[in-house]
């Protein structure tokens, strides 16, 4: 029987540990609560229409005086509770008088004395269940003498220090989804090859597969530098498990590996996969796996994307990506102040929902130490948000010149991506193709993926995850030398558009790129000028088409934003600009949607205010265009707003409320209008009249739109009448279901649970 004293698991790890035994030895379902402040419930569960409740207490190192006063406290929740069965569960190795005086403590709930589950009764159910001791790593693994029987046992070749690294490190794994994959890969063809991006837990998933094996009477073999070292502990009929981390180097390819030593390792590979007693762990980060592939015939033709299995972020839900922030917080040396004023703000939720999520960084922003709770908050969510740590030094190593260019481009077209085409013509540069289409097989599956997705049909090239996008942009703040290579380089407005969205940002009152924009005010003429070389390709382009009154509109869109943008970034040249796109739109007598056209007039009375007596007739026409392309309630909203807000600076000139009322009675008139045709569902629709009638009254047309707006109203009320007794089984039948939200809401519970117990 084992004999655990289960010091080295935290509070939740036991209640885990506790839930899975119950479950092992029961059949029973319990929920996970943590140990929060409000119901003094760890576990509950139903158990033929009958509750179950279950507590736990991890009392490491006190007294059983201290367990016993916490035990007489629970008695008010369960008097609450009222369960028709209730467990108390502790770590504390108890006598039989202690257990007796605790059972009488914890009456009448407590009605049988074998619910009371001690440390000794804990060890018994986990000889009976070695599933469930097997799975709970932390269990055995941090344990002294465990420690002391795998560096004595000759199952594994490691040094005492190496293990002791494990052993600290294993305290704070998470089981994720990941590990199930990747357990099963193994089991069903006897290699498995982890790989993700840099800081998801690649080496830690390997370190727990190879753990489960040697539990279960495995030889570990690592091998650390040359395939060669596998084939000689390689024993027929021994059941032997090898491990090779970053087989293809950690940062180069260069690193490790020749025609040779890749021929070895695909031999090696195909000798386990068909041996029973074999298995081999391999880890490699995926862009050195794709730029392998493109260079190295052995490992294009070893079979490898049948042998992967990724790690992925996406692979954590919010209550792992809890329990792993909440373990290393747990485990840390940070004072106790620290961590009771960091649950108490609530910061984890910065760090649970972040979308650049990462294991690794967790680790360096904690080991690195806080002296409070702010400062501790603040550096997780600044080494989130700007993760080069975690991407710099692949990007600075392991891509090419081409593969750099790529992934730097990409920074310049929208989030979903470009299409493959458009992004060879922009990045290939001075390059062969060739050079460009290994440079995507690289990087997919790392800093790129490659695929569609809704509702673009198309291929698209995007970055594979935000933190990639995050890095990049990071890169440019840092290095902006890099921005004004990549706008010279622009084939599109989109383009510098892009680039000048990123530099005009702001945080907390400042740039958020603050180095990028100054660069690109420094260099305000440069900008300026290849911005009017792509308009001028433009018109060229439109020029040569049947209708370029049509194609124009691809200059106007993103020049109207971005003299929003240059009014900032290149403020001596902005007026220019406005010229020449103003000329644009006269000489095609381009018909302009609303965007551009809003656009336009802000940066029109923006530059012009000062001179409007002489343009006045100018802003007059603008405005009437705007207008005049006014179609649904969102645009007349933006319409309004415009004219109201400038109406001082107007008024003297042109009295521009008349146009305001009768291009937005047109717009709102046809909103109406439009209501028949494109039906949602009947509060939708109200809401919409709702909306277009207080959108009139603002303006003053309540009395020219209410016919029309009480017709549609009726004519609403009856269609949905008619409509209900035919499809009301349907929409019975496709109603919405609340269980997503309700299990969402119930982690997010139990999260604010979990973390309660560092405070």
């Amino acid at each position: 029987m084992p004999d655990y004293d289960f010091k080295t698991l935290s509070p939740t790890d036991f209640e885990l540990l506790v839930r899975d035994l119950l479950a092992a030895e029961y059949g029973w379902k319990l929920e996970a609560f943590g140990s929060g402040q409000d119901g003094g419930v760890d576990l509950r569960g139903w158990v033929g229409g009958k509750k179950v409740v279950v507590q736990c207490k991890h009392y490491a190192g006190s007294t059983f005086a201290d367990l016993g006063r916490s035990a007489r406290e629970e008695l008010p929740k369960m008097n609450k509770e009222r369960p028709d069965r209730y467990l108390f569960a502790t770590t504390q190795n108890l006598s039989r008088t202690q257990k007796d005086s605790l059972a009488k403590d914890l009456s009448p709930w407590l009605a049988n004395p074998g619910d009371l589950l001690t440390q000794l009764d804990l060890n018994e159910l986990l000889s009976r269940h070695q599933r469930v001791e097997r799975q709970h790593f932390k269990l055995w693994l941090a344990s002294t003498g465990m420690l002391e029987l795998i560096v004595r046992s000759g199952l594994w070749a490691r040094s005492e220090a190496l293990m002791e690294d494990i052993r600290d490190r294993v305290k704070l794994y998470v089981r994720s989804p990941g590990y199930d994959r990747a357990s099963t890969r193994l089991d069903d063809t006897h290699v498995v090859v982890l790989t993700g991006v840099p800081g998801v837990g690649k080496s830690m998933l390997a370190e727990m597969l190879l753990l489960a094996h040697w539990h279960e009477g495995w030889q570990v073999i690592l091998i650390s530098s040359n395939i060669d070292e596998a084939w000689d502990a390689y024993r027929p009929g021994e059941q032997q498990i090898f491990f090779y981390d970053d087989f293809l180097g950690q940062t180069d390819i260069s690193e490790r590996g020749n025609k040779n030593e890749d021929a070895g390792i695909v031999r090696f590979m195909d000798r386990v996969a068909k041996d029973s007693t074999k298995r081999i762990v391999m880890t490699t980060r995926s862009q050195i796996l794709r730029q392998t592939a493109l260079t190295r015939e052995p490992i294009a033709r070893g079979n490898f994307e049948l042998r992967e299995c990724v790690v992925e972020v996406a692979d954590y839900r919010a209550v792992e990506r809890a329990q792993i922030l909440y373990n290393h917080l747990y485990f840390s040396k940070l004072p106790r102040q620290v961590l009771r004023d960091y649950v108490a703000g609530k910061h984890y939720w910065q760090v649970v929902d972040h979308p650049n999520f990462s294991p690794r960084v967790i680790e360096q922003v904690i080991k690195r130490g806080s002296q409070s709770a702010e400062t501790l908050a603040k550096s997780l969510v600044n080494t989130l948000a700007r993760p080069i740590d975690l991407w710099g030094t692949m990007f600075a190593t392991v891509l090419s010149d081409a593969a750099q260019r790529v992934v730097l481009t990409l920074a310049t077209f929208p989030v979903e991506g470009v299409d493959p085409n458009t992004l060879r013509k922009v990045a290939r540069r001075d390059t062969r193709p060739i050079d460009f289409t290994n440079a995507l097989r690289a990087l997919e599956g790392t800093f790129i993926q490659i695929g569609t997705s809704p509702p673009i049909k198309e291929t698209r090239v995007a970055y594979a995850n935000p933190s990639v996008r995050d890095f990049v942009l990071a890169t440019l703040d840092e290095e902006p030398e890099y921005a004004l290579s990549l706008i010279n380089d622009a084939c599109s407005l989109n383009q510098i558009l892009t680039l000048l969205r990123y530099a005009a940002a702001t945080t907390n009152g400042g740039h958020r790129f603050p180095n990028l924009a100054a660069a690109l005010i420094s260099e305000q003429h440069n900008v300026a000028n290849r911005i009017e070389e792509l308009m001028l390709e433009g018109i060229r382009t439109a020029n040569s088409t049947k209708y370029p009154h049509v194609e124009i509109n691809s200059v106007l869109r993103p020049i109207a934003e971005l003299l929003t943008l240059t009014r900032q970034l290149a403020p001596e040249r902005s007026p220019q600009l406005l010229s020449r796109a103003l000329s644009v739109r006269s000489q095609f007598d381009a018909y302009a949607n609303t965007d551009i056209l809003d656009n336009l007039n802000h940066a029109f009375i923006e530059h012009e205010k000062g001179r409007l007596d002489e343009v006045k007739t100018q802003a007059r026409e603008l405005i009437c265009a705007w207008g005049d392309a006014l179609s649904i309630s969102e645009e007349v909203e933006k319409f309004a707003s415009f004219v109201q807000a400038n109406k001082p600076l107007l008024a003297p000139h042109f009295d521009p409320i008349p146009l305001l009322k009768q291009y937005a009675e047109a717009a709102l008139r046809s909103d109406v209008d439009n209501i028949s045709s494109n039906r949602t569902d009947e509060d939708s629709d109200s809401q919409w009249l709702d909306e277009i009638e207080g959108l009139a009254e603002t303006i003053g047309l309540a009395d020219e739109l209410r016919d029309d707006i009480e017709r549609e109203r009726s004519n609403t009320a009856q269609h949905y009448a008619e409509e209900e007794s035919h499809d009301f089984s349907d929409r019975s039948r496709s109603g919405y279901s609340a269980t997503s939200r309700l299990d969402t809401h119930k982690d997010r519970a139990y999260i604010g649970e979990i973390f309660q117990q560092l405070s």
